[in-house]
This record gives structure tokens, C-alpha cells and sequence, in this order.
């Protein structure tokens, strides 16, 4: 452990929070909640997909079953919600 990996650490575990909870507080607040939250399902794909993109990783079949089911998933919670 180093003063930088500390440093490093620490900013990788409160900055990206922090923005998170402000960008979600404020969305809610002033934002369309329904498409909020049915977006907010999208977030582990994008997630996924910008890592593949950092990483130089070939996806395999079983990745995109598994995007294609959150994008499912979050298409049928937007549908329950509107409906």
C-alpha cells in the first residue's frame, strides 16, 4: 500500500458515489421518473460494454443473452409502470 494507491482508492470509492447520488437526486426530482428509473436498468449493460470497450475484451455469446435480458427486463418494468 502507497500514499497513491490510497489516494486512488479513496477517490474511486466516494467520487463516482457521490455523483451518482447527485445526478439520480436530481433527475428524480426534476426529471420524467418513469423513464428515470426504466434507465437506470440500462446501467450494468452500459457498464459492461464500456469495460469490454477499456479492456480490449471479446464479448461472448452468453454476455450478450445476459444484455439482452436486462434490456428485456427493463422494457417489462417500464411496461408495468406505464400500464
Amino acid at each position: 500500500w502507497s500514499t497513491s494507491a490510497l489516494l486512488e482508492l479513496g477517490y474511486m470509492a466516494l467520487l463516482p458515489g457521490m455523483l451518482a447520488y447527485v445526478l439520480w437526486d436530481v433527475a428524480v426530482r426534476k426529471g420524467n421518473l418513469i423513464l428515470v428509473a426504466s434507465l437506470s436498468y440500462l446501467t450494468p449493460l452500459l457498464s459492461t460494454l464500456f469495460t469490454i470497450l477499456v479492456l480490449g475484451v471479446q464479448p461472448g455469446p452468453g454476455l450478450w443473452i445476459g444484455a439482452l435480458m436486462v434490456v428485456a427486463g427493463a422494457l417489462v418494468c417500464k411496461q408495468s409502470i406505464t400500464a
